[in-house]
Order: C-alpha cells, then sequence, then structure tokens
C-alpha cells in the first residue's frame, strides 16, 4: 500500500505527469504504421488540444520527434537514433554473451570463446572450458592473430573496407602452420565466404592440431561488436563437424546482440517435400551443397552442371547413376554454362571468364 501511495505522490510531482504524457505520445508516434497527425494523437492520447500542441512543439524542438509540413504529421526525430546508439556504446558484451557461452559450452562439450578486435588482433574477453580443455597458450587476457584464427576472420568480414583494407592491406602475415592464410588475395576470398555463409572457420592455421567456428556479433549498424567461438582439437571435431556447427555460433551470435536474424544468411538443411506423396520423384543428386545454383544441362557431356556458390565448385552430375564430381575453384562462383566446346563460361566474384573443364 505505502509502494502505490509513493507511485501516486511521484506522479503528482510538478513535471512528471506532462512527462509521462510526451512519454506516451512518442510511443504513439513511434508504434504507428504511419506518419500520424494532430488529430489522430489527440484521438489516441485523451489530452486536450492546447496540451497535446505543447508537448508535440517540446518534443519537435527536442529534436525526439519531427514535423512534416507537407503531410501536417509527426514521426520520430533524430534523438531517439541518437540515444539508440547510446546503448550499443555502452553494450555490456561479456554479460550479454555469457548464457550463450555456456549454451555452446553444454551442447559441444568444447572450449567457447568471446574475442573482440583490439588493433590488428583478436584480444580474448571471455572462455568457458568442459572438463576436456585444449592444450594452447590462448586464453582471456591473451591475443591471438586475426588472420589465423576463427574469431578474427569472423569480424574481418564484416569489418568496414576501411577497417579491413588497414588490417590487412600491409601483407605482411606471419604463417604460424602450412595452413595458414599468408596472401592478401587469398585472405580476401575466404573472407567474402565467410561473409556469405556467416561464420568462420580455422583449421589448424594458428595452431596445429586445433580448429574454430565463429561467427560476428554484430551491432545495429552490422558491424562487428565481437565474436563467439568453438575451439576444440581437430581429432574431435572434423571440418563437416565444424561446418555443421556453423548454425549454432551463428545463433549465439544472433541472440547476444538481439539481432533477429535479418543482417546474416539463413542455413536450412531441410529439404521440403514436393507433395505428401512424391512417388513419381526421385531424387538424383541428394542436396549436400552450401548454396547450389544454376544447374545447366551440358548436351556433349551428358551431364548436369550447377554451381555450389559458397564452397566455391562447380559440380557435374551423372543423372544415370547418381555420381557426382567436385570442382573447387579459389573465389566466389554464380554461375557455370557450357559452351559449345569443352569450356564453361563462369562468372565469379571478380570477373566473367572461360574455363577448361577438361
Amino acid at each position: 500500500m505505502k509502494n502505490k501511495q509513493n507511485n501516486e505522490t511521484d506522479s503528482q510531482q510538478p513535471g512528471m505527469q506532462a512527462l509521462i504524457r510526451g512519454i506516451g505520445i512518442l510511443d504513439l508516434v513511434c508504434h504507428s504504421v504511419k506518419p500520424i497527425g494532430f488529430t489522430e494523437i489527440l484521438l489516441q492520447s485523451d489530452l486536450s488540444k492546447a496540451s497535446l500542441h505543447r508537448l508535440l512543439q517540446t518534443l519537435v524542438s527536442e529534436r525526439f520527434l519531427r514535423y512534416e509540413d507537407e503531410t501536417q504529421t509527426y514521426r520520430l526525430g533524430s534523438k531517439p537514433f541518437e540515444l539508440a546508439h547510446k546503448v550499443w556504446d555502452q553494450f555490456d558484451l561479456r554479460g550479454a554473451a555469457k548464457p550463450e557461452l555456456e549454451r555452446l559450452c553444454e551442447l559441444t562439450k568444447e572450449t567457447v570463446r568471446l574475442g573482440i578486435l583490439d588493433q590488428k588482433a583478436v584480444l580474448y574477453i571471455d572462455q568457458l572450458e568442459t572438463l576436456r580443455p585444449i592444450r594452447v597458450a590462448n586464453a582471456v587476457g591473451s591475443r591471438a592473430a586475426v588472420h589465423a584464427s576463427a574469431l578474427g576472420k569472423a569480424m574481418l568480414a564484416y569489418a568496414s573496407p576501411s577497417v579491413r583494407n588497414s588490417i590487412i592491406m600491409d601483407g605482411q602475415f606471419t604463417s604460424f602452420t602450412p595452413n595458414t592464410i599468408v596472401s592478401v588475395d587469398d585472405l580476401n576470398h575466404q573472407l567474402n565466404l565467410i561473409k556469405g555463409r556467416g561464420y568462420a572457420l580455422s583449421v589448424e592455421e594458428q595452431h596445429d592440431g586445433i580448429c574454430a567456428v565463429a561467427a560476428p556479433i554484430l551491432d545495429h549498424k552490422a558491424e562487428p561488436l565481437g565474436a563467439i567461438g568453438i575451439v576444440a582439437p581437430s581429432f574431435r571435431l572434423t571440418e563437416d563437424q565444424l561446418h555443421a556447427l556453423g548454425r549454432e555460433v551463428i545463433e549465439a551470435a544472433r541472440r547476444i546482440s538481439g539481432n533477429i536474424g535479418e543482417l546474416f544468411m539463413s542455413i536450412s538443411v531441410a529439404p521440403k517435400p514436393f507433395d505428401e506423396n512424391p512417388n513419381n520423384v526421385r531424387c538424383v543428386f541428394p542436396g549436400t551443397d552450401f548454396l547450389g545454383e544454376g544447374p545447366h544441362w551440358s548436351t556433349s557431356r551428358k551431364k548436369l552442371i550447377w554451381v555450389d556458390i559458397l564452397a566455391p565448385a562447380i559440380i557435374e552430375g551423372d543423372p544415370l547413376t547418381g555420381e557426382r564430381r567436385t570442382h573447387t575453384v579459389d573465389e566466389i562462383i554464380g554461375v557455370a554454362i557450357p559452351s559449345n566446346s569443352s569450356d564453361l563460361i563462369v562468372a565469379t566474384e571478380s570477373g566473367i571468364k572461360k574455363m577448361d573443364f577438361s
């Protein structure tokens, strides 16, 4: 009863009612599907014309609302966006990530790490280990090379062009293992693939026998706040298993940032049936591609040719036997069309090319 009395007293304080009413008007404008006029606000707010007019003038002058002269309507001003940016600037990444670190650790029984970009390196700011930890030096407070770590590449793929260039264009990459990427072009190709897939792999690139998969945690501008990843010995997690866990780290990153998934590519491997009883349909080539596209029939080869954009690869399938051959390419590919000769005309991220398929 005392709390209720206190609340009633607070609402009767000078200016408190005006504040509550102003917030109510902001809420009305915010949730309106289109810019809203004075009359409609008046009907929904239960205020007098004079009070509403004063409140609207104040909200416009303080940039919480914007008045459109042509339509005589109100919409949100620039101030709420400034405040939203401040929220992200004060975002507690470790606190928001803790439930997802725990969930991934329980799910995989492997080490899970949280990291941020710090100058030209990855700084690990949190980590959860299981009863079978990995024996490497990297831990909370330590740093890792951006070009050789899954967390680093995940963040770099979504970084702005200026940030990416400032980190990689000097071309001085340390080779930690035979798998470390040391070429600027090769790294750029891989970063483009990572941005398409939504997650990054590191397969024995920084330490022999250690692999990882990670996804970037994006802010409201689709820029990386950090990354979350799973790290494990290669004998416990194969490359195929890492790809399968890519969906889990993407989901974890989405939950951490509050992103509902609009900024990432959605990955689904569950095929939809043509109908409830497809007795007249036979699957010739079971779908195992990341993103299969552009099927073309080669009359001369009697084969179906298509591309896996995000592998990236050109695939040749024999519909009589179901056999498929995969030809890996070194950059994102959109389509491969058989020509009259043995050549293919291919569209890649760097241009239109002719490729000798033989």
